[in-house]
């Protein structure tokens, strides 16, 4: 691991112990090498405007005239710090409903009609829902009868 010389017992070997130093952050040039100084090495407000690239320079010149030119003053007629809420922007009713508790729409309920649906044996069959495909159970093993069922209904049965 690369250390700095100890006056005094490094006889001898000084200049190469400093050199092993030196350049882990330095090239054979002396100039620093590139990550070596990172941002947390640096002081506030050392690092000026004229010290960055031009492109970088007239990227932030360019934001800072359009601010200029153009700055917010007010939205939806609050001013100063603005606070905004869902009625300023046109959002009054929305709400976080959840969508179980959501109603459901004509449509939907036609769509959901026509899905299996599930009977099960009580005190006896009901009768036929509308639905295309019945699900049928049976915990008690008395099937239902034949007209109950239609092709592509699914009985499940104890029996």
């Amino acid at each position: 691991m690369a250390r700095l010389p100890v006056p005094g017992s490094d006889d001898g070997t000084w200049g190469a112990v400093l050199n092993e130093y030196l350049s882990q952050a330095h090239s054979g040039d002396g100039s620093l090498k590139p990550g070596s100084v990172t941002s947390g090495h640096l002081a506030d407000g050392s690092v000026t405007s004229a010290k960055l690239d031009s492109d970088l320079q007239a990227t932030l010149s360019k934001a800072d005239s359009a601010l200029q030119t153009a700055p917010v003053t007010s939205v939806n007629a609050h001013t100063g710090d603005v606070m905004v809420s869902k009625s300023d922007v046109g959002l009054s009713a929305v709400d976080n409903t959840a969508d179980s508790a959501k109603p459901v729409s004509t449509a939907q309920a036609a769509a959901l009609d026509a899905k299996a649906s599930v009977v099960v044996y009580g005190s006896g069959w009901a009768a036929r829902p509308g639905a295309a495909y019945v699900t049928w159970i049976d915990p008690s093993g008395s099937a239902p009868t034949p007209a109950d069922m239609q092709a592509g209904d699914i009985l499940i049965s104890r029996s």
